[in-house]
């Protein structure tokens, strides 16, 4: 950018040095840039603040957009591993979508370089710990998986077998 006033013409230096014949000299012994040049740079600098603020505008949207999917990307992945982690504890079937998508609502959990914890007023707790005490505890007891067949011995497991065969 071209200097509107300068006190000699030794000050416009690299590239400005071109623009020495555009600097009118002042009775104050100054030198002021002519209007028609100083228009022209004040219209580009304008033009250049517009495109930065536009840039700044664009820039910010796609931090933005970034930040919202490694957002979705970890709720994501804290409801797969909460799914799989319920089904591996034994939760009811039909039960563990609806039931890690409210532990991941209610809980608050974070992801790290050692996994998935959930944060208590204790510490870290690891997610595979926190879902057999949640569905040990009272409010887990409704989506506690039912025994299975096998626990009531080998007649169950016969009835089990037949009826398996029959559909």
């Amino acid at each position: 950018m071209l200097p509107r006033t300068i006190s000699d013409l030794s000050e416009l230096v690299g590239e400005q040095s071109q623009f020495a014949s555009a600097y009118e000299p002042q009775q104050d012994g100054t030198f002021r840039l002519c209007e028609p040049l100083a228009k022209v740079c004040d219209d580009c600098e304008r033009e250049r603040a517009e495109l930065e603020a536009h840039w700044q505008a664009q820039i910010a949207e796609l931090e933005s957009a970034i930040e919202n999917e490694r957002t979705l990307h970890t709720k994501e992945q804290i409801e797969a591993a909460l799914y799989r982690t319920l089904q591996a504890a034994g939760c009811r079937r039909g039960m563990t979508r609806a039931v890690a998508m409210l532990l991941a609502t209610n809980w608050t959990l974070e992801v790290d370089e050692a996994g998935i914890h959930r944060t208590t007023d204790f510490g870290p707790q690891t997610l595979e710990s926190a879902v057999r005490e949640w569905l040990a505890s009272d409010d887990g007891e409704d989506f506690r998986g039912k025994p299975s067949a096998s626990a009531g011995g080998g007649f169950a497991d016969a009835v089990r077998r037949l009826g398996d065969t029959v559909h």
